[in-house]
């Protein structure tokens, strides 16, 4: 999202300037200007020095207004900003992070929540609830879609199979992700369904774990691990069904790659997995960690994959992208933003 934005602003109105906290990871290299990119490298605890540094790089690029993502970004954003006497706004991405931490933290993190110009949310799930628990004020809190460009050229039409029926995911391989149970799901599947394979892509804290249960449950010849990978479209064009079985999202990335790319969903009523999928309109909803919910939802899908229901639910999911999650819409309303608090600012 923030090489999305940083790319795609308007360049007659927008300068953008990227600041990693710790280290530069693998999108860094997506960015368009990377002379307007900085790594403050503080690996550790949120200190002072690191405060100071990012004040400095406001100050000394002239910066209007500071966009912070994560709560490690805005526990260094917000009083820089702050120090530097600019407006800052912050992105919440999913439900994870204050009410995790310690509780000093947790209690920082609430306060410059509550005090920033103005509280971005990925979904409107998530923004009722940052409302209710941190106690945010409704007129300072905002929900903008998650967008993303459009797919490249697809080399091979969607639904042309080789034999088997792949179903697939992009993610990372995290606990909250839940992937235990759609490797469960497509072993109680592939009783009824042999001719079907799973894919995933994504690498993580829980590939190990993964790795041993896909061993021990003998499927090391129908389900492979692809660990991370920087282009991703080419899995997903390996799919005919796309699963998201995680316990929370907030937009999923790779739910808005799977609908531009006309893929048959099927994910967890969690987050805002429902403000983009409508069970049986542009794909399948199933109650979040109930198996026998998702290999009935799956078996569906696997059933009847070339009817023509399947074909209308496909095509709707690509009309949804279109209209709601596209890179265009989500900049649009990001710079609609930035404008507002520069000119209050001003």
């Amino acid at each position: 999202v923030i090489s999305l934005l940083a790319n795609n602003l308007d360049r007659d109105r927008y300068e953008a300037y990227v600041c990693c906290t710790a280290v530069a990871g693998d999108m860094a290299d997506t960015l368009d200007r990377k002379d307007r990119l900085f790594v403050l490298g503080n690996t550790g605890r949120i200190n002072v020095k690191g405060i100071r540094c990012l004040t400095r790089i406001i100050k000394k690029h002239a910066i209007d207004l500071v966009h912070s993502h994560s709560l490690t970004g805005l526990l260094y954003a917000y009083p820089a900003a702050r120090i530097a006497n600019v407006p800052i706004v912050h992105t919440k991405h999913g439900y994870s992070g204050i009410h995790q931490e310690k509780k000093p933290v947790a209690m920082i993190g609430k306060l410059f929540s509550r005090s920033v110009s103005e509280y971005i949310c990925v979904s409107e799930e998530l923004r009722k609830r940052m409302e209710q628990e941190i106690g945010i004020s409704a007129h300072k809190m905002a929900t903008i879609y998650n967008g993303i460009d459009s797919p490249p050229h697809r080399e091979k039409e969607s639904g042309t199979r080789s034999g088997d029926i792949v179903i697939g995911s992009v993610g990372r391989l995290t606990t909250v992700k839940n992937y235990e149970i759609l490797i469960r799901a497509f072993k109680e599947l592939r009783r009824e369904y042999p001719r079907i394979r799973l894919e995933i892509v994504g690498g993580g804290e829980s590939e190990q774990k993964l790795r041993e249960l896909i061993d021990r449950l003998s499927l090391s010849d129908s389900v492979i691990l692809h660990g991370y990978q920087r282009d991703v479209w080419k899995y997903y064009d390996r799919f005919d069904i796309f699963a998201l079985t995680s316990i929370y999202e907030g937009l999923s990335m790779s739910l808005l790659e799977a609908i531009s790319r006309s893929k048959l969903c099927i994910v967890s009523d969690v987050g805002g997995n429902t403000e983009i999928i409508e069970h049986g309109v542009n794909g399948f909803v199933f109650e979040s960690n109930n198996m026998s919910d998702l290999v009935s939802r799956l078996s569906e899908a696997v059933e009847h994959i070339d009817s023509e229901h399947m074909e209308n639910l496909r095509n709707n999911a690509y009309k949804t992208f279109q209209n709601k999650f596209s890179v265009r819409t989500m900049v649009r309303k990001h710079e609609e933003l930035y404008s507002r608090h520069i000119r209050n600012r001003a």
